[in-house]
């Protein structure tokens, strides 16, 4: 995931503030970022979620998702995600049409 091109800077102060709360512990499931596919097709997206019956979805590798609302959060969890397995964040991922592919 990336910052989408409209998003605004990131807060490093804020992202430490964030870093110090997910230490405490964090629901990720409870608070997703919002993103849209910035490479890939939406049905090639919607195939992905079709293809993951009902559990949780994993993108292709090719997708690149551009982060909307929860920069901030990716960031902090960075910095305290000791191992590849905890590097990740659930997303509500939206077409290039800004439809939604998850619900």
């Amino acid at each position: 995931m990336v910052p989408h091109t409209k998003q605004r800077m990131i807060n490093l102060d804020w992202v430490k503030k964030l870093r110090n709360i997910f230490e405490e512990g964090v629901d990720r499931a409870a608070h997703p970022v919002q993103a849209t596919v910035l490479t890939g097709s939406d049905e090639e997206l919607k195939s992905a979620m079709q293809k993951s019956n009902g559990k949780i979805p994993t993108l292709p590798s090719q997708f690149t998702i551009g982060v909307f609302d929860g920069q901030h959060r990716l960031e902090a969890w960075k910095l305290i995600a000791l191992n590849e397995q905890q590097r990740y964040w659930f997303a509500k991922v939206y077409g290039k049409r800004m439809i939604s592919t998850l619900e």
